[in-house]
Order: structure tokens, then sequence, then C-alpha cells
């Protein structure tokens, strides 16, 4: 498991995490940092289905598929790529190694079909804890990582370059 290649140009619409918010807000964290705050609403011109989600209940079911997809029930889909432009810068993420670092170990652990609950008993890591290292809030040690690697069946890569 080596750290994500970084290449602005390349990868600067490559959606790692998706934050619901109040109302029909969204947040989306980008691979360089940034976080673009959205009004589904204001989408409506991109998929005009949109307007499904004033349902709050409905609105809160939205995942993050493929790094390029926001996808609700009933067939809701919006493509990042596609709303990009339409987003409002409201931060870049300090932590962004933490956050690029468990959303790796989040897709290696679903593309095996590991439940978080399971994944945590097999690394010996609290599931409040494993949760906490997928979204980016907190920092595993050295050991962890490595338990996390093997539990995976990935190789623990570490690299410093120069810039």
């Amino acid at each position: 498991m080596g750290i994500i290649p970084y290449n602005k140009t390349i990868m600067n619409n490559k959606a790692i995490r998706l934050e619901i918010k109040e109302k029909t807000k969204f947040e989306l964290t980008f691979i360089d940092g940034k976080v673009l705050a959205f009004d589904s609403f204001d989408l409506m011109t991109i998929n005009p289905k949109v307007v499904s989600l004033i349902d709050r209940e409905l609105f809160k079911k939205g995942k993050l598929q493929d790094d390029n997809k926001i996808v609700w029930p009933k067939n809701i889909k919006l493509n990042v790529k596609d709303i990009y432009d339409e987003g409002t810068e409201v931060r870049n993420e300090e932590n962004i190694f933490e956050i690029i670092l468990g959303y790796q170990i989040r897709k290696a652990r679903t593309s095996k079909k590991i439940t978080q609950a399971n994944f945590s008993k097999i690394v010996n890591i609290d599931q409040a804890d494993l949760s906490k290292i997928e979204n980016g809030k907190l920092s595993p040690s050295l050991t962890t990582l490595k338990r996390i690697a093997k539990g995976l069946d990935l190789n623990l890569n570490i690299e410093l370059t120069n810039k």
C-alpha cells in the first residue's frame, strides 16, 4: 500500500470524501485537499432528479462511488466532474495525508468485501478507531499500519522523496 501519487493536472477532480451537511447541502473533499460545498438544488440543471433530495432521509443516503459519482437511491446520480465548477471552495484540508491514507484503506477493505466490524477484529483495532482512520480523523501508528496492510494482504511501502 503506497501513497497515491498526486498529479494536479490529472487528478484534481478525484473526490475522496463526501460529507452530507444540513438541508440539501454537501461537501466533497478532493485528492488535492480542496473542499468544495454544494447545494443539490443548484445542480438541477445537471440532473433534474435531484429535486427528490428535498426528502432529508433520502438525501442522507448519498454515497461517493468510484471516486467520481455521488449516488442516492431512486437512481439519482451526479458525476463529480460535471459538478466540480459549481462548488464553492470552503477550505483546504491540512490533514490530507491522513484523508488519503484512510480513503485507500477503506477502498481496499471494501473491495475485498470485508465489513468494518469484521476487519477491526481481524487486525485487532477498535472499530471506532478504524472508522476514524478510514475517515482521516486519526493518524495510525506504523505498527497499526503494518497490521492493516497485513490484514488486507497488501505490502506497506513508505517513501520519502524530494519535492
